[in-house]
């Protein structure tokens, strides 16, 4: 049987201790069925499980083909897969992106994604939906509908789902209105923001790597919309994500100092651009 030799050159930070940067590591393959072009998607997860490389997944449910929210949900997509990207470096993860939109953007990809999510005890889990929601007031709920292509999915059943995955942790944003349904969002312009590798984001994967449990957050409170505009996306997202930024380098920073400061932010800027009413919520549970 025919075997190919990879060198993998390995550059992970202090943080991940189970390789010491720039660790030469041979592994043995066989050939047998893998793609001439290269390395292929199920050799990459044989050599992650033989390293046991943590992952973070990310998994981005976007309507970026809606007529009125489309380019703001294009922009937050680019910036969370952007931001995620420096945080995996940041902890010497490997990263595996699943972005479901335009055809994928369906209740039955979004299920079979949840369904299939192959994960182990050191992984992490990001779900972050940005969209059209409402608040279905037949649940009594704090958590939103997410309104998928005019059918519905949950945002409660996804949190459900996701607690019953093996993982490290899981992080679960919902970037959408919460309202009832008979208000309508708005949108105006501004500018968009992402996390960068020269930001100091020690704190925060520190938080990602010793968190066990869920921590959950969505735009909006029960009857209220969410804003955004077309050029910096949803506000939910870049305040999150500038929070993420500000208190990222502390060491002692917590899920909930994150989100109080996500809620300030979000709150301040939908009262100032908006002139509205938009507080986020959000809940974490230890496991």
């Amino acid at each position: 049987m025919k075997k190919t030799f990879f060198l993998i050159l390995f550059t992970f930070n202090e943080i991940f201790g189970a390789i010491s940067p720039g660790a030469e590591v041979q592994v043995h393959f066989s050939d047998r069925g893998k793609h001439a072009q290269g390395i292929d998607h199920s050799t990459i997860d044989h050599i992650q499980q033989w390293l046991k490389i943590p992952c973070l997944h990310l998994l981005i449910v976007a309507n970026t083909k809606d007529y009125g929210i489309g380019k703001s949900v294009e922009v937050d997509v680019k910036d969370i897969q952007k931001s995620f990207d420096v945080i995996a470096e940041g902890m010497g993860f490997s990263l595996e992106t699943l972005v479901l939109k335009g055809k994928t953007f369906t209740t039955t990809d979004i299920t079979e994604a949840l369904k299939n999510l192959n994960t182990r005890s050191k992984d992490i889990i990001v779900f972050y939906y940005s969209g059209h929601g409402f608040n279905d007031i037949k649940l009594n709920t704090c958590w939103p509908t997410m309104n998928i292509k005019k059918k519905e999915v949950f945002g409660g059943n996804v949190i459900s789902c996701l607690k019953s995955k093996k993982k490290r942790s899981a992080l679960v944003l919902f970037d959408c209105c919460n309202s009832y349904p008979e208000k309508r969002m708005q949108d105006i312009r501004g500018q968009s923001f992402f996390l960068k590798k020269s930001d100091d984001l020690k704190g925060f994967c520190k938080l990602l790597l010793s968190f066990r449990g869920i921590a959950s957050s969505a735009a909006a409170e029960a009857g209220e919309y969410a804003t955004c505009t077309p050029s910096w996306g949803g506000t939910f997202s870049q305040g999150f994500l500038r929070s993420v930024q500000q208190l990222g380098a502390d060491e002692a920073v917590s899920w909930d100092k994150i989100f109080k400061l996500t809620t300030f932010t979000t709150a301040k800027i939908a009262e100032e651009v908006f002139h509205c009413d938009q507080h986020p919520i959000y809940s974490i549970e230890q496991s």
